[in-house]
This record gives C-alpha cells, structure tokens and sequence, in this order.
C-alpha cells in the first residue's frame, strides 16, 4: 500500500520549525527597520539643516529686528521649494535661536515625521511657546 500525503505529525513538526524561525529572525529584522528609519530621520534633518541655512541667508531681513527666537512652519520651506520629501515626511515647528556670539542659528525641530508610512520620530508634543519668539 502506497502512502501519500503527510502524517499529523510530519505537519506539526514543520509547523513548529518555521515557528522557531520566525521567533528567531523577526527581532533582527525589527532592528533593520528601525536602524533604517533613524537613518532616514537622520538624513531628512541634515537636509532641513541646509534648507534652513539659504531660508536664512535668503531673508536676512526678516531677522533684522534684532530678536534672537524665531519659529518657522516645517511646511514653509517645502512651499518655497527649498527642498522636497521622498520617503520621509515630517510637518511641525522649527525654532530658530540667533548665538549670541556668532549671530549664527542653531536650529531646534519640533516635527512629527513618518517614513515610508511609519512613524519614526514624534517631537511636536515637546513644543512649547514662551511668547519669547516671533514667528514667520
């Protein structure tokens, strides 16, 4: 008598292994992604960084007041095409603080950003207006 098919028991055990795998390789694969996202975080950041700086340079005079806050809409540098978003979409307040010394800025983001879909980083929540800053 010719046996065909699988027994109970041969199913389980497959069952059972790929079960192990998946134990196994979904905490590294999670590390993956999440390693890609702040990447991707990082990356968007250093973008926005540079933005910032020609947004500055660009309107010098509206830093002529002599305020050293200022607090700029995420989404003002995309409507002014200093940059574009691929992957990573972020929206939120950017605080801009003038050094003293320098007269340089040092830029402080309050964003929500996703990538790909997924949230990766949110920091709005921490956004807090002392009436210190003027907004433009």
């Amino acid at each position: 008598m010719k046996k065909e098919g699988f027994t109970l028991i041969e199913l389980l055990t497959v069952i059972v292994i790929l079960g192990i795998i998946i134990t196994v390789a979904f905490p590294s694969l999670k590390k993956v992604f999440n390693d890609n996202s702040e990447k991707a975080y990082k990356y968007q950041i250093q973008v926005v960084d540079t933005a910032l700086d020609l947004y500055v340079k660009k309107n010098t005079s509206s830093f002529s007041d002599g305020n050293s806050c200022y607090f700029l809409d995420y989404k003002t540098l995309l409507l002014e095409d200093y940059f574009t978003e691929e992957n990573t979409t972020c929206s939120g307040i950017i605080k801009l603080n003038r050094i003293r010394t320098s007269g340089n800025f040092e830029y402080e983001y309050f964003l929500d950003c996703n990538y790909k879909g997924d949230e990766i980083r949110s920091d709005f929540d921490d956004y807090e207006d002392n009436g210190l800053c003027n907004y433009l």
